[in-house]
């Protein structure tokens, strides 16, 4: 069976149910953008090269019939589709085994009524997809800092990359001077500060955003002479080792890297 976007709302459960029956929403990827720039003589240079693009923003219109008992029932759930308008939240996509989700906006509610017809309204809903991928399982990936580098293995089950994972390093035994994120030949970031015993380090890598607890760590953040790309840390479809350097601390020191599987 294939996905239809169902929900809007940041929790799968008491998101709102969008209308499905006898409808009509895309099944596509969505675009990127073009990265060929024109060249005199009518070539063209590719300036992104063997580097996939990012998939962005789009906009997306789910359309469908909603069926109400009573004619206060469905006007009751139209205002509840009203309300939606101009709200931020995860807009829900899911199968007969598989949820996902990408953040939206939605832009705008409509619906119309044949005269007569008290018990079901066509509604179509407009919303405004944020750039990257829909997110699918939720992966957690946990490892004691035992050895310098030590490896934690992040599987990707999607089929696009991620770059919005979090990863949490927590001191323990003395302070952690040094903490390096590492994928070889692509991903190579430092931070360089005090983490105390007890305390966690928080690099997200999607919100670009350092933090010791709740305080802001960012000063101590740098990129290596190994780092390749953009983003702070690139997960790709399948198995990614990513190497966690540590000076300091004892090897009772944790680390959890936390992502979801990326789908077009």
């Amino acid at each position: 069976m294939t996905f239809s976007i169902v929900r809007f709302g940041d929790v799968y459960a008491s998101a709102e149910h969008l209308p499905v029956l006898d409808g009509r929403q895309p099944q596509g990827s969505g675009s990127v953008a073009s990265s060929l720039v024109a060249l005199p003589g009518g070539a063209a240079f590719d300036w992104r090269g063997g580097d996939p693009a990012r998939i962005e923003a789009q906009e997306v219109t789910v359309e469908g019939v909603w069926v109400a008992d009573t004619p206060a029932a469905l006007q009751a759930k139209l205002h509840s589709l009203r309300a939606l308008l101009g709200k931020r939240a995860r807009l829900w996509r899911a199968d007969d085994t598989e949820r996902q989700w990408r953040i939206a906006r939605c832009l705008e509610v409509r619906s119309q009524k044949e005269p007569g017809s008290q018990g079901h309204a066509e509604i179509g809903l407009r919303f405004q997809l944020f750039p990257g991928p829909w997110n699918g399982a939720a992966r957690t990936v946990n490892a004691t800092l035992d050895a310098s580098p030590k490896t934690l293995t992040c599987n990707n089950a999607g089929n696009v990359r991620v770059d919005n994972a979090v990863v949490t390093v927590t001191a323990s035994g003395s302070a952690i001077t040094v903490v390096r994120v590492r994928i070889a030949n692509v991903s190579d970031v430092q931070w360089n500060g005090s983490l105390a015993v007890g305390q966690t380090l928080t690099i997200d890598c999607g919100a670009r955003r350092v933090r010791i607890g709740s305080t802001n760590a960012y000063a101590g953040f740098t990129f290596r002479s190994g780092h390749t790309v953009p983003e702070w840390l690139r997960l790709q479809p399948g198995n990614n080792s990513v190497l966690i350097y540590r000076t300091g601390g004892s090897s009772a020191s944790t680390a959890q890297i936390t992502f979801n599987d990326g789908w077009a």
